[in-house]
């Protein structure tokens, strides 16, 4: 069977993609998978976001006519010559993330005509978030399956038990922190955090450097000794080496709706610290994987729905510039919490690294779970590919 992926995608799904079975393969092209959005992808999508295209039901249906037996699709849907499948991140991803959209006139019909379409197979959520709530924005028909499937995050670097467990007694305590974004995913607060600790810790900061402002520059220059900045272009394997180095991935994340880094981070034994938006809660535990809590404005209400407040007002929110300071504190106390206490330390980076290794997060089930949906689909078992 072979399995045609037809939109752009973040780079994670590369994993996936690449990891054919014995009679499934997918077919795609490397040019469509993308780690972050272009500045000119950025400019765009503030565009499409403004109202009056709720109004004018725009949001993206891409046409597609394919040779391959499926088609996989990533927040977009089709218009498909052959059976498809959509993966979502978050139910409004599909329509540009704006809320609205949905519910206006044009977009009612051309939403119809979708859910219509007998070629549309599955909605399959990367979280329990996205698929418990995509229902509540569309009028979806019994025929289309609604389910979850984590990310599939391929270890690229085998790590131990006792390894995991010898880390946590080292003599310096590591910190890690990934983002694209540095002051989006809360790199303030951990600076301003950085400048109220004073035992013995090593951070090391991997984002696009041109998004950290002049002073937080300034003062992960002058503390290059402790503070170790690499632009955001490693491989994957340089993460993982990374990874593996570290005990405590740092995410005090102002938006998020699958944190990836999260994930991880987990399968080579980090402890995590982070606000607890959306599915991250699927992840960590207060306590026992990491210690989560909540960010000064939550795109999220507890119920996973868009918090209209915060999410139609980010400029004035969390794209503004700001240290939130229950963040701070926050991440102070709980660092020198883990840095006191190297047993709960060992503890949590155990228990991240079980829960992202086993279960629903397992290399293992998430793949079967892509078998049998494929197969179900297709409504036969697959056959071997040619490929």
């Amino acid at each position: 069977m072979l399995i045609k992926f037809v939109s752009k995608a973040r780079g994670f799904l590369l994993d996936l993609n690449s990891n054919n079975y014995d009679d499934i393969a997918f077919v795609y092209e490397d040019a469509m998978v993308y780690e972050t959005n272009s500045n000119l992808k950025v400019k765009l999508a503030a565009i499409v976001k403004q109202p009056i295209f709720d109004y004018l039901g725009l949001f993206q249906v891409l046409n597609v006519s394919v040779k391959e037996d499926c088609v996989f699709s990533y927040n977009r849907f089709l218009k498909s010559n052959k059976p498809y499948i959509m993966y979502l991140e978050n139910p409004l991803a599909p329509v540009h993330y704006s809320i609205n959209r949905p519910n206006t006139f044009i977009s009612k019909r051309k939403l119809k005509d979708i859910f219509e379409d007998k070629n549309f197979k599955a909605i399959v959520g990367l979280s329990k978030a996205c698929e418990s709530t995509v229902r509540k924005f569309y009028d979806i028909p019994a025929n289309v399956k609604v389910m979850n499937i984590y990310p599939y995050v391929k270890i690229r670097k085998n790590i131990t038990l006792e390894e995991i467990e010898k880390k946590a007694y080292n003599d310096t305590l590591k910190l890690l922190y990934i983002s694209s974004d540095f002051e989006l995913k809360g790199g303030q607060d951990i600076i301003e955090a950085l400048k109220k600790i004073e035992s013995d810790i090593e951070l090391t900061i991997v984002t696009k450097v041109d998004s950290i402002a002049n002073n937080d520059r300034l003062f992960i220059n002058k503390n290059s000794k402790k503070i170790k900045l690499f632009d955001f272009n490693l491989s994957k394997d340089e993460l993982a080496t990374l990874y593996m180095d570290s005990n405590i991935l740092l995410n005090p994340t102002r938006q998020d709706s699958f944190s990836l880094v999260t994930l991880e981070a987990m399968k080579y034994g980090n402890a995590v610290i982070s606000s607890d938006m959306y599915a991250i809660k699927e992840m960590i535990s207060d306590g026992k994987e990491g210690f989560l809590t909540k960010a000064k404005f939550d795109i999220w209400t507890e119920e996973n729905l868009p918090n209209r407040a915060i999410w139609n007002n980010r400029k004035k929110t969390i794209y503004s510039s700001f240290v939130d300071e229950h963040m701070v504190n926050f991440l102070c106390e709980k660092i020198n919490t883990l840095n006191r206490d190297r047993k709960l330390l060992g503890y949590m980076e155990i228990n991240a690294y079980l829960k992202s290794t086993s279960g629903e997060f397992s290399e293992e089930y998430i793949l079967s779970q892509w078998k049998n949906l494929f197969e179900k689909v297709m409504g036969r078992p697959a056959m071997k590919s040619q490929v």
